[in-house]
């Protein structure tokens, strides 16, 4: 059999329908620019397998070299949870100029006698990502045959056709068997990001077997070899291609005989990369890597998968969206200004078998259970995976009288022997199955079976889900931006309409929703909006768009309780007013409270009376920037020119679709809370976000029930596996506390609310401190930044010197949100035997002075009589 005969690659087998959405970085669903909620194409540049109303327009986000961009998702089927054995979140790139979006809905040609100039990469026309020479060589290339199809009917056995996409199906120029499995075996365009996986484990195997890291061979044609493959497939072994070789010498030898080149026609569609008469004729097949990589990536990151509930698209059981911050890489080549790539993501899970062998990527399920027959109908033929002996059948294919085997394979689904001798307990299209196991005689003398359907496809049961982004610039790093400080990226995700009618993308909200920046580091404002959108969305401004902005909040309207001001933060996210951005030139704002008699207040008429009016403000400027900048992120609009006519801006319909701006730095220590002004009616009554500016380094992340590290420069913290009740996003932000007279940084774990952690379990917080002689390490805690320091006490602190580094460290378990540090204080013990050491070190000191000089002197008298 012709089959790749080591270890098959199952990242992405899958079993159950899943669907996956990027929300920001925005992904596309194979959207253009549809003014409809449904995308018109499917199959315009990649195999989603989402539902058609998924999707945002296309718009341009482009990001930094070293920035910090959160790509935030939902997945349908849950991930990392109770309801999944394994599952992978698998984020990719790929990078190239020829890539675009296109300005047509169509999906590009694959004749190219159907493109401008007979050339449809260069047909701008047409969206694409992967290349028209990348899908004809997969088009030609003979499928990995170890793989498990189940009882499908491949049309071919190339690697067109997978269990997925067994009539082969053309999606763009994607290859359908690299989507489906990875890490895939042949070269492909995309490399690895990170994987979000269920069970780290798997990591180290993982990153070795990235194509990041890890060269793919291929068997590679010359030009002049295509037009003898014919009907021929690439083969996917050294062996197979030397043998190719030599039959299409021997095919060029006997074409030239007859005076032709090539076989005459095109047989099984296969393209002649080059149709020029004078071009090489030399022809050749050889085991070959691709040539280096143009971008290099480097190891991919693999971490715990946060958890995700199941049949649902929305958020993980806490207030945000599953996320993960990447680090974009430097990629731009010198001399140039950007480089142009796509990102996706797949996503896949396993439910109701053990798809994997143990801890590694080697897949349980392979060839040998797919069904016996050569041409199986998925009706009637059953695939050999074996799911009646865990469901306690003992006979194969559930069995239940008779000759089993017979009765459900032998037979047409509505056969007489089917009905009444199988229980139908194997993987087939839509089994009946028989849980009672008993049969029922009818009146008229009939035998039946009380069977249920089961809404099941061999083809989508295990099933592999992707998004896309549009296509987007990578931009190099501004040069007055040093390599040590980091850009946020503060962007817009979801998109006009209430929640049905934008589902499965969402309303509106800034992500991050709560940005923590290290003072001296930039932020970067970018979002994407759209004119095309469905003309009846709700929604503020002129039907059809999307606009946003950014302006600071107002504080409180009226006096409230500290109980329901998030901490530090000004502006209240319960406003739905912007505070001035600079005091108006007409009128002046009100400077105090204004009071309303009320006659239930005995303090009614005086200064405690209610008020029911706070004085208008004008913001503190939000993270220091300049008022400028903060009239940009208000307006959309460049505002050198003071004089500028804004047009109709009360719902910001004159501003453009889309905003970006260079990265600004933040010089400010404090939080702001601030809101779009035009989103912010009842079908989108929130659009706020909030920006945190402090000291030292910042680290958020999602904690649900897989393990969670964080690591910064001065410590560790860690949240062992189901240490916490669902997810909570933490953030664990260490400042700089040693040139402050401090032994250690301080250390700060930052919670909406209190730590969510389950009962009798704690999380380790790893510090690094500077070991001073005769004090004593002492950890201290504190819940609020101006609350006094307390002495922590916990169970087995652990004090300890690191090797090789040589640092002391101290490990104490927590449970609590807020402030840590190490100080120390004199070591009484040590001080009282030092002092003990010194008077008996002292006492022995005296005591030899005495016994030296009484030495001294009997010699010398001695001497003085022996002269004598």
């Amino acid at each position: 059999m012709n089959f790749i005969d080591k270890r098959i690659l199952f990242l992405l087998l899958i079993l159950c329908e899943a669907d996956v959405y990027l929300q920001s970085v925005r992904g596309c669903n194979n959207r253009l620019d549809e003014a409809n909620r449904e995308r018109n194409n499917a199959n315009r540049l990649f195999d989603s397998q989402n539902n058609d109303r998924g999707g945002y327009n296309v718009g341009k986000v482009n990001y930094f070299e070293g920035e910090s961009v959160p790509v935030s998702w939902t997945n349908q089927h849950g991930c990392a949870g109770e309801g999944t054995k394994d599952c992978e979140m698998n984020i990719q790139i790929m990078c190239d100029e020829m890539m675009r979006d296109g300005t047509t809905t169509a999906t590009i040609p694959d004749n190219p006698n159907n493109c401008r100039n007979q050339n449809c990469e260069l047909d701008v026309k047409y969206g694409m990502h992967e290349n028209y020479e990348y899908y004809q060589e997969c088009k030609a290339t003979e499928r990995n045959k170890g793989l498990f199809t189940a009882n499908q009917n491949l049309k071919q056995d190339r690697a067109r056709y997978t269990r997925q996409n067994p009539g082969g199906t053309r999606r763009g120029y994607e290859c359908p068997e690299e989507r489906d499995y990875a890490p895939y075996w042949r070269p492909s365009p995309w490399r690895d990001l990170a994987l979000l996986t269920s069970n780290t484990k798997r990591c180290d195997e993982y990153k070795r077997e990235s194509e990041n890291i890890k060269p793919r061979w291929s068997c590679k044609l010359s030009n002049e070899s295509w037009r003898y493959l014919g009907t021929k497939t690439i083969p996917l072994n050294e062996k197979g291609c030397i043998e190719l070789e030599k039959e299409l010498l021997k095919r060029q030898t006997e074409a030239v005989k007859k005076g032709r080149r090539g076989l005459g026609g095109n047989k099984n569609n296969v393209y002649v990369p080059n149709q020029d008469p004078n071009a090489d004729t030399t022809v050749s097949a050889l085991w070959t890597q691709p040539p280096e990589d143009k971008y290099q990536f480097g190891e991919p990151e693999c971490v715990q998968a946060e958890a995700t509930r199941e049949n649902h698209l929305g958020l993980t059981g806490k207030d945000s969206q599953a996320a993960y911050n990447w680090k974009v890489p430097y990629l731009v080549p010198e001399g140039k200004t950007e480089v142009k790539c796509v990102l996706r993501m797949r996503y896949n899970i396993t439910e109701d078998y053990d798809g994997w062998d143990g801890d590694t990527l080697t897949s349980k399920i392979v060839y040998s259970a797919n069904s016996k027959k050569k041409k199986p109908n998925n009706q009637n033929d059953p695939a050999e995976l074996n799911v009646w002996s865990k469901l306690g059948f003992s006979e194969k294919y559930g069995g239940g009288s008779g000759d089993y085997e017979k009765a459900c394979t032998q037979n047409g689904r509505n056969s007489k022997e089917r009905k009444e001798n199988c229980r139908e307990y194997y993987f087939i299209n839509n089994p009946r199955v028989d849980p009672f196991g008993a049969t029922f005689k009818q009146k008229n003398g009939e035998v039946k079976r009380l069977k249920f359907q089961l809404a099941m496809n061999t083809a989508q049961y295990s099933r592999t889900f992707q998004d896309r982004t549009h296509t987007f610039f990578i931009k190099k790093r501004p040069a007055n931006i040093p390599e040590d400080k980091n850009i946020q990226l503060v962007t817009v995700a979801g998109k006009r309409g209430n929640i049905v009618q934008t589902f499965p993308g969402t309303e509106y909200f800034f992500f991050p929703q709560i940005a923590h920046v290290q003072v001296g580091n930039y932020l970067h404002f970018e979002w994407a909006g759209s004119n095309t959108n469905p003309n009846n969305n709700d929604g503020q401004g002129k039907q059809g768009t999307d606009r946003s902005n950014v302006v600071a909040m107002r504080g409180a309207n009226y006096e409230i309780s500290d109980k329901v001001r998030l901490d530090d933060i000004a502006g209240v996210q319960g406003n739905s007013y912007p505070a001035f951005v600079q005091d108006p030139k007409f009128y002046s704002l009100p400077k105090q409270n204004v009071y309303m008699s009320d006659p239930n207040n005995k303090y009614s008429g005086s200064k405690e009376a209610y008020a029911c009016r706070t004085p208008d403000t004008v913001a503190e400027p939000l993270a220091g920037l300049s008022v400028e900048v903060l009239a940009e992120l208000a307006t959309g609009r460049r505002v050198t020119d003071r004089k500028i006519d804004y047009g109709n801006m009360e719902e910001l319909d004159d501003a453009g679709t889309s905003f970006a701006i260079e990265p600004q730095e933040v010089k400010v220590i404090g939080c702001w809370g601030y809101m779009s002004t035009r989103n912010n009616n009842f079908s989108n009554r929130s659009q706020k976000g909030v920006i945190c500016v402090d000291e030292g380094t910042f680290d958020s992340k999602d904690v649900g029930s897989g393990q969670t590290i964080f690591i910064e420069k001065g410590g560790q913290l860690k949240f062992g596996a189901n240490t916490m009740k669902g997810t909570q996003q933490v953030t664990f932000q260490v400042i700089p506390g040693i040139d402050k007279g401090n032994v250690s940084d301080f250390y700060r774990i930052i919670t909406k609310g209190e730590l969510a952690l389950r009962e009798n379990v704690k999380a380790e917080l790893s510090m690094y401190y500077e070991k001073r002689a005769l004090r004593s390490p002492v950890v201290y805690y504190k819940a609020k930044k101006g609350d006094e320091w307390e002495e922590f006490t916990t169970e087995d602190t652990e004090f300890r010197v690191e090797e090789p580094t040589g640092k002391t460290m101290a490990t104490v378990y927590v449970d609590k949100q807020g402030w840590y540090k190490i100080d120390d204080t004199i070591d009484t013990a040590s001080v009282i035997g030092l002092v003990i050491a010194g008077t008996i070190l002292g006492g022995v000191c005296l005591y030899m002075l005495y016994w030296k000089k009484f030495k001294d002197v009997h010699t010398f008298s001695d001497t003085k009589t022996d002269l004598v």
